[in-house]
């Protein structure tokens, strides 16, 4: 059941990076619409792995799971919401580095094993890398590659740590 718990979080992470990098920016709607759900894709993330590490990290996994409904929220409230989206358009790929670093640092401090942390290293170098890049304004389509690329890694290793503790196990 383990196993099969970390292969679906481990999928889940690829398909929402495959959106997340497929989704085309073409004008502000489409902005505003790939920052939504790149929030809200985000958000499901951290839920997952909130409710995957209740029981032996409930401090995190509470954290994990406000900081996922943040995302949701934000991430609707931006879909398609043009004014909204132009008004907060810096501040929210900040805010995506600083979930994204949030994030790592909850795979961190989590009791996982060493995939756990890897993965937690990469959020936390990857949120640091989104921070720089929206503080020298780079480009959407870029930042959502970062972070669809972020999400694969983590869908992979998530998926490997099943497999590694399936074959340990």
């Amino acid at each position: 059941m383990f196993e099969s718990k970390n292969q679906i979080l481990g999928i889940l992470g690829i398909i929402l990076g495959i959106i997340v990098i497929s989704f085309p920016v073409f004008s502000e709607l489409a902005g505003s619409i790939l920052a939504g759900l790149g929030l809200i894709f985000l958000g499901i993330w951290l839920m997952a792995l909130s409710f995957d590490n209740w029981g032996y990290n409930n401090l995190g996994s509470l954290a994990a799971l406000v900081i996922s409904l943040v995302c949701i929220l934000l991430g609707i409230g931006f879909i398609g919401n043009i004014i909204l989206f132009e008004m907060l358009l810096d501040g929210a790929f900040y805010l995506v580095g600083i979930l994204l670093i949030f994030s790592g640092i909850f795979q961190l401090i989590n009791p996982g094993d060493t995939f756990d942390k890897i993965v937690g290293l990469i959020g936390v170098v990857t949120g640091v890398l989104y921070l720089f890049m929206a503080y020298i304004a780079f480009d959407p389509e870029f930042m959502a590659l970062v972070l669809g690329l972020w999400l694969l890694v983590a869908g992979f290793m998530q998926f490997l740590s099943s497999n590694e503790k399936a074959q340990t196990g």
